[in-house]
């Protein structure tokens, strides 16, 4: 059961994916970025399957523009849970949500609801880009405060990130992301283009790979793999993470 919660978890953060972090090129205010990519309304539906079995889904949803902190903002959802089968062994319902500025394209605050076996959790951050900091606000309403690069991207908001920009083979997106109280550096490289067929049609598509850094050191979370759309959207089409065993599969369903 390890093997379909760490899809899970790949999808919601990566991508859903908790994988995009970077630092160096940040968007600070005004950015030049403009988002032909997704729009209120745009709703994405992932089947994730280990061997063959289907374990269970994703949705990645564009709610609606909000106003956080004084600053207009997507509002976009992320559910990620298992089936009524792999429930009976593990249940994981996981839901998060980023608010992304609608001019700057950064994150202006994340909400994590986990529900994953007998585990549960919530949390909220608030990303104070004008003083650097990130405040996050616990269960118990107890809030800590950490430092933060100025324009970063929480995990979920980072796949939106990539969307919007122009990736070309051979050269590196990188940005910076905050996340599990730290500051990442998310170095995604553009590998090649490939026309695939998933279970929502043939696509041309941008192999890229993510790869996690701190402190100048890459970390090792196992090869992660994911294919966007070759055109303005970016859409993500499929992702594959290798593990000891096999690797585990996540394929868009419907849109």
């Amino acid at each position: 059961m390890i093997p379909i919660r760490k899809t899970l978890m790949l999808i919601i953060a990566i991508s859903c994916f908790t994988l995009f972090y970077a630092r160096g090129n940040v968007h600070a205010e005004g950015s030049a970025l403009k988002n032909n990519a997704y729009k209120v309304g745009d709703k994405l539906t992932f089947e994730i399957s280990y061997f063959g079995a289907v374990g269970g889904t994703a949705k990645l949803t564009v709610v609606d523009i909000q106003k956080v902190n004084g600053r207009d903002a997507y509002h976009i959802v992320s559910v990620a849970k298992t089936t009524k089968l792999f429930s009976r062994f593990y249940y994981v319902r996981d839901v998060i949500e980023t608010f992304i500025d609608t001019k700057d394209f950064y994150s202006v605050g994340m909400k994590i609801d986990q529900h994953e076996g007998k585990s549960k959790k919530k949390s909220e951050v608030i990303f104070d880009h004008k003083n650097s900091k990130a405040i996050i606000i616990k269960e118990n309403n107890r809030k800590v405060v950490y430092d933060i690069v100025n324009g970063v991207q929480d995990s979920l908001s980072s796949l939106f990130y990539v969307r919007l920009n122009d990736l070309e083979v051979g050269k590196d997106l990188v940005f910076d992301t905050y996340a599990s109280r730290k500051n990442w550096q998310l170095v995604v490289k553009v590998l090649k283009k490939e026309r695939i067929k998933v279970k929502a049609g043939t696509f041309n598509t941008i192999k890229v790979k993510p790869l996690l850094k701190y402190n100048d050191v890459f970390i090792n979370k196992g090869d992660v793999f994911i294919w966007l759309t070759d055109d303005e959207r970016k859409i993500p089409v499929k992702m594959k993470s290798k593990i000891v065993i096999g690797s585990i599969t996540s394929e868009l369903i419907g849109m």
